[in-house]
């Protein structure tokens, strides 16, 4: 046993590389490839939309409990859908510490045009656990149902919970600014 020990974080480090640099990739091309003027001719903007939100969420990574924690959302959004990635970072009770990086795909289901109201996302991309000296790394997946409320144009917060895995469940709040 202590030789899988020993592998088990040269895996991690093996996954999370692999991992790291398509995601990278992805949102350079997300960036690059997305379209920069608007189709809709009722709005005014010739640019698609650029939000950054922190976030605050509660999730199941712990063994013996939830781990709390907080990251950042960035995304581009155009035509009732939405591209970014979304860094998390939370700590459990039994001192297990995961940062996860993932890509989202998200499609707004009523307010398409404005990018508000309901919305599912897919969520997709690396995570990675650590306690002590033992690291390990998995593939994180999962799907999110949320709500975006605006406040004005530009600033919004949006309640969300999603499934996935490793974890079973979080819930989370995201509040954020359009540009």
């Amino acid at each position: 046993m202590p030789i899988f020990n020993n592998l088990r974080p040269c895996l991690a480090r093996s996954i999370i590389g692999r991992l790291y640099r398509p995601s990278l990739i992805f949102v350079f091309f997300v960036f690059l490839l997305f379209p920069s003027y608007a189709q809709d001719a009722k709005q005014s903007k010739n640019r698609p939309d650029i939000f950054v939100a922190p976030l605050l969420e509660i999730i199941g990574y712990s063994e013996k409990g939830l781990a709390f924690g907080g990251g950042l959302t960035i995304g581009v959004e155009d035509s009732g859908y939405a591209l970014g990635l979304r860094l998390l970072s939370v700590a459990g009770s039994d001192s297990v510490n995961t940062v996860e990086l993932n890509a989202l795909i998200r499609f707004y289901l009523f307010n398409r045009e404005q990018h508000n109201g309901f919305f599912l996302q897919i969520n997709g991309g690396s995570a990675l656990s650590y306690r002590d000296d033992d690291t390990v790394g998995s593939v994180s997946v999962g799907l999110s149902m949320g709500k975006r409320i605006p406040f004005t144009n530009l600033i919004f917060i949006e309640p969300i919970v999603r499934v996935g895995y490793p974890y079973m469940a979080g819930v989370g709040v995201v509040g954020g600014i359009r540009f």
